[in-house]
This record gives C-alpha cells, sequence and structure tokens, in this order.
C-alpha cells in the first residue's frame, strides 16, 4: 500500500479496530504512529544497538532512496531488517494534498 494521506491511515486504523476489537489485548488498538513513535522504533527503541541507521551504519543496506532504488517502487523485505523494538510497527505516512 503507498500513496495514501493522514486521514486514510486514521479511517484504515479506525476501521481494523471495529473488525478486530475481539481479537485485539485489552488496551491495545491500531494508531497512526506520531512523529515522536516513529524515531523512536526507527531508531531500535530500548534494543537499539547505536547504529547511525536502523539496523545498520550503512543506508544503503536497510533503506531505499534515489542514489539506490532507480526513483522506482521496490519490494519490502528486499533490504537487511530494521533494529527490533518492541510491541511498535511503524509505516511513513505523507499529509493529504488537495487534489
Amino acid at each position: 500500500m503507498f500513496n495514501i494521506c493522514y486521514e486514510e491511515g486514521v479511517a484504515f486504523c479506525e476501521k481494523l479496530n471495529r473488525l478486530l476489537y475481539t481479537q485485539l489485548p485489552e488496551g491495545y488498538r491500531f494508531t497512526v504512529s506520531t512523529e515522536a513513535q516513529w524515531e523512536y522504533a526507527a531508531r531500535g527503541g530500548s534494543k537499539s544497538n547505536g547504529y547511525t541507521y536502523s539496523g545498520s551504519n550503512k543506508i544503503s543496506k536497510v533503506a531505499w532512496s534515489k542514489e539506490n532504488s532507480e526513483q522506482e517502487l521496490r519490494k519490502v523485505g528486499l533490504k537487511s531488517k530494521n533494529e527490533p523494538c518492541e510491541k511498535v510497527r511503524f509505516y511513513n505516512v505523507a499529509p493529504c494534498r488537495a487534489l
């Protein structure tokens, strides 16, 4: 999934919460991560090994960029894994733009 805006991400999380409320542990719910949560998870949380980038000191090992992607979408999972971060899953969400 790509090219969704913040509001669409929130709506998706709300729908997941309604559909799966009986299957989630008490107190758990799906949300769009805050900037602080995203930063914490991206740095490996409390289990960080202190890499410059989560999982490596070399960005090309853990991330696609314009320098190594030929500016095309790439499949998830082709790079090294990020450092483990307890109970946090995060995704990049951009703000909506008026069309």
